[in-house]
């Protein structure tokens, strides 16, 4: 199959192709790119469909895919949440000591520059 970076389907007469470790194969009528990923089990993607000639990579999309998708998760999780707010609780039965710890923890937390 062939895959388009984006919501272009343009029906190129010529490609550039790039093979599955990176090197570049040739210029070549798309057919012949097809058979040539085809022949090794993998896909077709369109990565750059303004170039001149249309650049297209031979690839496994679906693992593509699974990676982006996975990189993007990651991501967000380790972005920075300046939204979150800690709290320390304290109430009149709180004993001296367990006071003395949370100001501890806390001031800990500030000089660290933690939002954990």
């Amino acid at each position: 199959k062939i895959f388009f970076a984006g919501h272009c389907k343009n029906a190129f007469s010529q490609i550039l192709v790039i093979g599955a470790d990176g090197q570049k194969i040739g210029v070549m009528s798309k057919r012949e790119g097809l058979k040539l990923a085809d022949e090794q089990n993998l896909d077709l993607f369109c990565i750059a469909p303004n170039g001149k000639p249309p650049v297209c990579k031979i690839m496994n999309y679906s693992k593509f895919k699974f990676d982006k998708k996975k990189q993007e998760r990651e991501n967000r999780a380790k972005q920075a949440r300046p939204d979150l707010i800690k709290e320390i609780k304290i109430t009149p039965v709180t004993s001296q000591h367990d006071i003395e710890t949370k100001i501890n923890q806390s001031s800990f937390s500030l000089k660290a520059g933690d939002s954990n």
